[in-house]
This record gives structure tokens, C-alpha cells and sequence, in this order.
């Protein structure tokens, strides 16, 4: 029987079950109210996702868009990409910059292949190195240069279906990019309309590849991710369609029971069955994801739980259940994850404080490389050739900085400028 008509074959009683014992001091209308809410989702019908008839993968980006994109992301950013000495990173930061390599340099048959085989053994051998492998890659494509956009589109033109998978990630990504974390009152329409845009191709573009393969597993987490979320129905058929054929997805466990929060719209009979769902098909799950529902259902103006500790507690599994899951801590990761900014920052101060210069160096080059080229990144670059004593070239990058961003780190460029002047001048008398 079918994972999505799992809500008509529910027992009541089990679920009654787990209510009254967690929720001893709970009220009889409270309970009513469960039992209505119970009753009302296990008699209705749960249809399989629909594609969309008509799905349009040739939206482009107008001049309002480009416009918004270059207020936050400059082009001329893209001109300072500089070839990496691969040697200087990890396997799993090499394997991240080959594959981004291969699509600038448009070898999309190259990266067809090495995509296809991640697919395949993720197929043949459903564990969390293979889920997190296959997933890694696709985020290898989280980048932020809009030229990026160009070579994505030709690859598309090039061959799919591939394509589409790298390129609806990429637009989420960028979407969120360009959205931020700010509250939406304290965000330009003209960011909250981009954002959408970008979304909405991203969908188009996950639709289109669902549309032959209803199961594949990236493009319904693209799906989810840039769904509104307020309709349950919608998150309810793309999780138990997927679980069916990947019933031991971390991934897809943890991004679906994320959309049952309270404040994106989730409600409390969505989350029992689906505990009570992970109870009888992947009991290993059951801690991590009745963890976070404690920690983040809570109040946002009290910060206080709003319900009452304990609540999921009779969903938890017996001490003798065996915990099959694998660890992440099991394998080493295939390819590296695109961090933020700020975390990239970080790392180049941190090798700068140790004085660990070429290493700074090669930190700042990668965030560059990876379109992390923030105001920030760019003058730590600076402090990386100055902790080199290569001092003109720490004054051009400031220079390159100034010129991208004129409106950044004005009094930090000025009093740098100075003392790496000074240095630049003693080492000319010597």
C-alpha cells in the first residue's frame, strides 16, 4: 500500500495512546479537539504531487532583477576569480572546486558523468555517506557570481537533466542570497521580488525534472524548500512519495519534519503522524527529530515552549530498539559545503593571527572562487599578502576592494592604508 494513503490506515487508538500519556494535565477539550483534528486528516484524501501542465524553464532574468542582483553582488567581483593550486585543500574542497571548474570551463559532459554516478550508487546503496555525497555535490553549485547563471544556461542547452538539478539549486541558493535573513519589513520589495523570481525558476526547473522522474530526491527537497509551506498537503505527498523509495533519508526525514514547525505553518495532527509514520518505518530518527521539535516549537515572543515538556516523549523509541543509523562521523565528506562569508572570513583572520599567511592566503583565494567575495573577505585578502610583506600587492587588493564596495570599511581601508604605506616605504630604503 502506498506511503501517501498512510493517514487512512492509522489506528486511532495508538495515537489517543501517545496523546494521553504525554499530556497527563492536558484538558478533555484539548484531547476532543486532538481527536477531532485526527478524525478530520485520517478521512481525507491524500493526492500524489501534481506537475504542472505547462512548466517554463526559459525564464529569464529581466534589467529589475539584474538591477537588485548588482546593488548586493557587483559583476566586476567576478573579474578577481583567481586559478587555485588545488593542492593546497583537502579532497573534499578539491573535489567541490573541480566540479565548479568543469562548468566554467564548460566540460558539461565531464560533469554528467560524475553526477550520473553519484545518482547511481545513491540508487544501488541507500547510506548517509551516499545521500550526503549526492547532495554535496548539487550544493558545490550554491554560488554567488550571476556570470555563473550564463554557464549554467548553456549547460542546460547542452544536456539534461542534470543541468537542471545544478541550476535549481543554484537559483535557490541565490535567492536566499539575495533575500538575507532580515525580518521582511526591514527588506527592499525590490529583494523580496527578486527572491520570488529566482524561486520560481527554481521550481520550474525541479517540476520539469519531476515530471519524468517523480521520485528524485534533489529536486523535491527544491520543491519543499521553496514552497509557501502553507498547505500541508503539499509537504505531506512530496515526503511520503520520496520515504517510499528512501525510507532511510535523513535528509528527507529532517526537511520535512523542519516544514511541520509551527511558525511555518505546521499543525500538531501533521506532526503525531507523522511520529507516529517514524515509529513503525524509522524508529532511528525518532530522538533527533523529537529534539528539535522541543527546541523550536516554541513561542516567539516569550521564547517560552508551547507545549508541555514531555509532549513527544511516548513516540521515542524502547532502550532495546537498535539504532541503525549511520553517523556522519563514520565517513569522511566527498565534497566540501560552501560556508557564508563571515565564516569565511573567519578562518582567513584565524590564519592570520597565526600567522599562517600563505595558508590565509589560500583561504581567501577559495572564498573568492567560491563567490564569497564580500568586502570583508577582500580586505582579509589584503592582510594576507601584507603578512607575506608582499605590500604593493596587498595595497592593489584595497584598491579592489574600495572600487567593488566604495562604501565599505572606509576607516579600516584608511588606516591600513597607512601602515602597510609606511611598511611598503621602510622596505624600499632597505
Amino acid at each position: 500500500m502506498k506511503l501517501f494513503q498512510l493517514a487512512s490506515v492509522l489506528t486511532l487508538g495508538t495515537v489517543l495512546m501517545a496523546c494521553q500519556t504525554t499530556q497527563s494535565n492536558s484538558t478533555a477539550s484539548k484531547i476532543e479537539s486532538f481527536k477531532a483534528r485526527y478524525t478530520k486528516a485520517q478521512n481525507e484524501p491524500f493526492a500524489e504531487l501534481v506537475i504542472p501542465n505547462k512548466i517554463k524553464t526559459d525564464l529569464t532574468l529581466t534589467e529589475y532583477h539584474h538591477k537588485v542582483i548588482r546593488e548586493k553582488f557587483p559583476l566586476q567581483r567576478y573579474q578577481h576569480v583567481e586559478q587555485l593550486n588545488v593542492a593546497d585543500y583537502d579532497e573534499a574542497t578539491q573535489n567541490t572546486i573541480g566540479l565548479i571548474s568543469k562548468l566554467r570551463n564548460h566540460q558539461f559532459g565531464e560533469l554528467n558523468a560524475e553526477l550520473a554516478q553519484l545518482q547511481q550508487q545513491y540508487e544501488a546503496n541507500q547510506t548517509l555517506e551516499n545521500e550526503d555525497a549526492l547532495f554535496a555535490a548539487y550544493a558545490s553549485f550554491n554560488l554567488a557570481y550571476e556570470q555563473d547563471l550564463e554557464h549554467l544556461n548553456k549547460w542546460v542547452a547542452h544536456s539534461k537533466p542534470y543541468s537542471l538539478m545544478a541550476r535549481a539549486t543554484y537559483l535557490h541558493s541565490f535567492a536566499w542570497l539575495i533575500r538575507g535573513h532580515s525580518y521582511v519589513y526591514k527588506t527592499k520589495v525590490g529583494n523580496i521580488n527578486t527572491t520570488r523570481h529566482l524561486a520560481t525558476m527554481a521550481r520550474n526547473d525541479a517540476f520539469s525534472v519531476l515530471a519524468d522522474n517523480k521520485q528524485n530526491l534533489v529536486m523535491l527537497q527544491i520543491i519543499n524548500l521553496t514552497s509557501k509551506l502553507n498547505s500541508w498537503y503539499l509537504s505531506h505527498n512530496w515526503f511520503y512519495g520520496a520515504a517510499e523509495k528512501y525510507p532511510n533519508s535523513r535528509r528527507l526525514i529532517n526537511t520535512y519534519a523542519s516544514s511541520l514547525y509551527t511558525r511555518w505553518g505546521g499543525k500538531q495532527v501533521q506532526r503525531d503522524l507523522f511520529l507516529n509514520y517514524l515509529s513503525k518505518n524509522a524508529a532511528w530518527a525518532l530522538p533527533e527529530v523529537i529534539e528539535n521539535f522541543n527546541k523550536y516549537e516554541v513561542n516567539t515572543d516569550t521564547k517560552e515552549p508551547l507545549f508541555a515538556p514531555g509532549y513527544y516523549d511516548a513516540f521515542l523509541p524502547s532502550e532495546d530498539t537498535v539504532n541503525t543509523a549511520q553517523n556522519a562521523a563514520d565517513f569522511q565528506p566527498r565534497y566540501s559545503k560552501i560556508l557564508k562569508d563571515a565564516e569565511y572570513y573567519k578562518n582567513i583572520r584565524a590564519s592570520h593571527k597565526q600567522k599562517q599567511f600563505e595558508q590565509c592566503l589560500s583561504q581567501s583565494q577559495l572564498s573568492i572562487f567560491l563567490g564569497r567575495a564580500s568586502a570583508l573577505v577582500l580586505y582579509g585578502k589584503a592582510t594576507c599578502y601584507s603578512g607575506l610583506k608582499q605590500y604593493q600587492k596587498a595595497l592593489n587588493m584595497l584598491d579592489v576592494q574600495q572600487q567593488i564596495y566604495p562604501n565599505a570599511l572606509k576607516r579600516y581601508q584608511q588606516r591600513y592604508r597607512k601602515f602597510i604605506n609606511k611598511r611598503l616605504n621602510a622596505s624600499k630604503v632597505i
